[in-house]
């Protein structure tokens, strides 16, 4: 019976196969809805399936769910996306994992917004709010319902209250105003501001009607006092009505002994001082009337940005009852123009802000310098940025000059401000200003020329996120703090002592952090610090001093054995160039690739998996024993037995960290590295023995072997999982008591940060960032005023710099010396940006150095043709004026590019300064000499016209 089954079987797939042959193919199966496409992923989780789940998540995203598939997915079981994220690993395989992650984010994503449209659709509320003017049933059910929908329904409940003239729907809507939860009546307060008269009043009148009108002051957003005293100064006379009685009552009668102007400035003194409240938390929500459309708005913002914005609106109010409010127009100029440059980051606020600067241009000098004299007085260090801008550009005298000899004007004061930035656009308004410079301060001014001049930019195709300088005399882990800053994206300088550090630091004003480690010397710690932080030097920019131990400690043998079992796993070796061995990585699934059996699939991806990793572990830990006995440890027995343990377990542990080993991505191999571990757990008593193993010989080894690494960051990772097997692998604790006399100093310094050691020297963190040095960096420069410069602000500083001191230079502001920014403006000659205004400033500079960088400049072949003619040009004026400095080496190539030089004009000028930098007296005669006798050039014959050709004669044919 079993024979004719099977033959009918192959008859049947031989009559099948003669029918597929003369017919066409059949149909494809139909693509499957959204919704079955996430029921498979619900069945294949609950099968533990992850990988294959996943895939059926980026298809059911492929196939675009609509709304009504979302909620017929979410009705019986409105947790099932949100159950989603009980998965914890999608796959083994890290990238596999990192999509099915994204995808899950992405439908979780998709269902909330589709809940939230049904739940919120605005043709549903747009009824319901029709519905408080219908009977009280009807009236109740709507507002249970509206209250249901938190903020949603608060724009339409406006515009019907702004379009409404039935009695009975607005008395239902003002009930709504009165009865919806607490988070409504920010956007109602903001809407009365966009309503006429009457509406704003029936809002008011709600609000403070409220049952929990009380708590509402606790919170800005729902705070109706200002609405009230704004109110009470309007020219409307419900409403100054009704809000003087309101004020009165709640003030206890003395409301009307007050001023409106004066009381709304001090409602905005909270946000400027960052004391207000907020009911969002550090994620307010802002809502407003959007005049120009006619609705309500509402934006998320941070809580600076709402601080900006009820500050900005309470004084807006204060001008409006009194324009001419001298403390609100104060704090209006002092909290815009101090968030406005913080928002600038670094560009001018005639760019970033033009209607800002409007009115700070607007703005007499009678209020801005005594907003000034109090921002440098209170080191707010933003705010000072932008009114010394301002009055910088309007070259104001009454900044730059003062009648009191005893008080230098506010410019000359905040020339000695310690934040660069200030300094400069001092300097800047000092020689902008009109009249003699009387204040004696030329000297500092081109300091601050100098400095800003010599910043450097960044080289081609480098994009940091700011220059770092590094003080440490200790190279190794000045190395370290170095190596892990460049990770961060810091360009970093390295200095040896105090005094290096010092030089660099008033060298140029280009830097954005010092890490200072405690044990520098020449001058010591607290000296470099103090110079440090003196007006003339760093300012404010932000020191973190580093409370390293007193010695180096020396590296353990444990942490030298991790280091070299990761070197044997990365570096190759002639087993591996004879007979490579391939792990391949663990199975995913992959919806591309038709699968006929996936469970055998996975088996046999375990199986291969694990013996290639056992290949490679005997390999490697053959190589790492033969490194081990060529670094000649002693023969103790301890260490012996120890080796024997540990050293496998290093192996597979670096394997772990390589290739990824987990019970079900390679069984045998985990197995084998979970038995190593426990040999070690058990033989670790007797590791207090090895602390006295020579390990000078293994620490040379692992120097060596690391000098050959082709992917540092590689090895960082795999030693760092190395490392966290070792007992005390974390951060060292750093000197404690040696910290604690750091935080008494720096404790007269504002902007300096005491840390301990960043990392224990020999150890590697996973990240190659540094232990808690990234969080140590992010908390020294949280204040926006500490944020690195960017590079194109730098580079504007860089070139208004040297726009200034060529105007010095050429007598537009007479009575200064610029002989000290001789080093900045040579080398801005090698910026392209910078060269034109450095090669007239250098040529008044009588020195040698100025001359042959001139000439050098001219003589460069790759620099643009107008400013080698330039530098030409001044090359000779400097001859001219100065005499010869070119010395015999630099003037014997003036010739000989001068013969092959293609444009006239340069040739001309240098064929003049080679006479004048070389030129000897028998010159003369020997040129003319050589000079050859000129012969007139021959007349080339014209070639005859086609049309004067004569025919060439044919010849005559005789006749018989």
């Amino acid at each position: 019976m079993r024979n004719r089954v099977l033959l009918a079987g192959l008859a049947w797939v031989g009559v099948s196969a003669g029918l597929s042959a003369q017919e066409p193919p059949a149909a494809t199966a139909p693509a499957k809805s959204a919704v079955e496409l996430f029921r498979e992923a619900q069945a294949l989780i609950r099968d533990g399936r992850f990988d294959v789940a996943a895939e059926r998540l980026k298809a059911f995203l492929a196939a675009n769910p609509t709304d009504a598939d979302i909620l017929t997915l979410a009705r019986p079981d409105p947790a099932a996306f949100q159950k989603l994220r009980n998965v914890v690993v999608w796959s083994d395989d890290p990238a596999a994992n990192a999509e099915a992650v994204k995808a899950r984010d992405a439908v979780i994503t998709r269902a909330e917004t589709a809940t939230l449209a049904a739940n919120r659709d605005d043709k549903r509320i747009r009824q319901l709010v029709q519905n408080l003017g219908n009977v009280r049933e009807e009236r109740v059910f709507a507002l249970q319902e509206l209250g249901k929908l938190g903020t949603a329904p608060v724009p339409a409940l406006a515009d019907e209250i702004k379009a409404t003239t039935d009695a009975d729907l607005r008395a239902g809507l003002f009930e709504a105003v009165r009865g919806l939860p607490a988070e409504t009546v920010p956007g109602f307060l903001a809407a009365a501001e966009g309503l006429p008269p009457d509406a704003r009043l029936g809002i008011l009148r709600a609000v403070v009607s409220r049952a929990d009108v009380l708590s509402l002051a606790q919170s800005a957003e729902s705070d109706f006092t200002p609405h009230l005293w704004h109110a009470a100064a309007d020219a409307d006379a419900g409403l100054k009505a009704f809000g003087l009685a309101q004020l009165d009552r709640l003030s206890g009668g003395r409301a009307g002994r007050l001023k409106a102007d004066d009381e709304l400035v001090k409602l905005a003194e909270p946000f400027v001082s960052h004391t207000a409240r907020f009911r969002g938390g550090e994620r307010p929500t802002l809502w407003a009337w959007d005049a120009a459309a006619g609705k309500l708005t509402s934006v998320p913002a941070t809580k600076a940005e709402a601080e900006e914005f009820f500050a900005v609106r309470n004084l807006r109010w204060s001008l409006a009852a009194n324009p001419n409010s001298q403390p609100a127009q104060e704090l209006f100029l002092a909290v815009t123009t101090e968030r406005a440059v913080e928002r600038a980051a670094g560009r001018d606020l005639a760019g970033s802000d033009p209607a800002l600067y409007r009115i700070l241009a607007a703005a007499p000098a009678t209020t801005l310098v005594p907003l000034l004299d109090a921002a440098l007085a209170d080191k707010r260090t933003s705010l000072a940025v932008g009114l010394t801008e301002v009055l910088a550009s309007r070259g104001d005298r009454t900044a730059a000059h003062s009648d009191d000899t005893n008080r230098p004007a506010v410019l000359v004061r905040a020339l000695d401000y310690p934040d660069f930035r200030v300094q400069f656009a001092a300097a800047q308004g000092l020689l902008r200003a009109p009249g003699a410079a009387t204040h004696g301060r030329q000297a500092r001014i081109v300091e601050i020329l100098r400095k800003a001049a010599a910043a450097q930019g960044e080289a081609a195709g480098e994009k940091t996120v700011g220059r770092a300088l590094v003080a440490d005399p200790v190279d190794a882990r000045g190395e370290k703090t170095a190596r892990y800053l460049r990770a961060m994206g810091y360009a970093v300088e390295r200095l040896a002592t105090g005094k290096q550090l010092i030089r660099r630091a008033n060298q140029a004003a280009d830097y954005d952090l010092i890490v200072l480690d405690r044990h520098v010397a020449a001058p010591v710690v607290a000296d470099t610090l103090a110079q440090l932080r003196s007006d003339a030097v760093a300012g404010t920019r932000p020191v973190l001093l580093v409370a390293s131990a007193d010695r180096v400690v020396p590296v353990g043998l444990e942490q030298l054995l991790a280091r070299l079992a990761a070197l044997a796993i990365l570096l190759p070796d002639d087993a591996d160039r004879a007979s490579p061995v391939t792990v391949e990585p663990p199975f995913t699934f992959d919806p591309r690739r038709p699968v006929t059996d996936e469970a055998k699939e996975r088996a046999d991806n375990r199986t291969r998996r694990d013996t290639a990793l056992l290949t490679v572990f005997q390999r490697r830990l053959n190589k790492l024993e033969r490194l081990v006995q060529a670094a000649d440890l002693s023969a103790d027995r301890d260490l012996k037995a120890r080796l024997a343990d540990r050293l496998p377990q290093l192996v597979l542990t670096g394997l772990q960290a390589k290739y990824g080993v987990s019970p079900n991505t390679a069984p045998r191999t985990f197995d084998r590295l979970r038995y190593y571990s426990d040999l070690v757990a058990r033989r670790a008593v007797s590791a207090a023995a090895l602390d006295g193993v020579p390990t000078g010989g293994l620490a040379r080894l692992v120097e060596t072997l690391e000098g050959s690494l082709a992917d540092r960051r590689e090895f960082d990772g795999v030693t760092g999982r190395l490392l966290a097997t070792l007992p005390g692998s974390g951060p060292t604790a750093g000197d404690a008591q040696a910290e604690a006399q750091l935080t008494r100093l720096a404790k007269l310094y504002p902007a300096v940060t005491v840390i301990p050691e960043p990392f224990a020297l020999g150890e590697a963190p996973a990240d190659g960032v540094g232990f808690g040095l990234k969080q140590d960096v992010a908390t020294a420069t949280r204040q926006p005023a500490d944020k690195p410069a960017t590079p194109d602000a730098r580079k504007r500083m860089a070139v208004q710099a040297v726009r200034w001191l060529r105007a010095l230079a050429v007598g537009e502001n007479l009575g200064f010396d610029i002989t000290p920014a001789e080093a900045a403006l040579r080398q801005a000659l090698r910026d392209d940006d910078l060269a034109p205004d450095a090669i007239d400033a250098v040529s008044k500079i009588k020195s040698a150095e100025a001359q042959q960088d001139l000439l050098t400049l001219a003589l460069s072949q790759g620099r643009p043709l107008p400013l080698r003619v330039r530098a030409a040009r001044h090359t000779v004026r400097h001859l001219q004026h100065y005499g010869r400095f070119i010395p015999p080496a630099q003037a014997s190539d003036i010739g000989r590019q001068a013969s092959v030089e293609a444009d006239p004009e340069l040739r001309s000028y240098l064929l003049v300064i080679e006479q004048l930098a070389a030129g000897k007296p028998g010159d003369l005669g020997r040129l003319m000499s050589e000079f050859p006798p000129p012969l007139p050039k021959s007349p080339v014959p014209a070639a005859p016209d086609a049309a004067e050709k004569k025919p060439e004669d044919k010849p005559v044919e005789k006749k018989d």
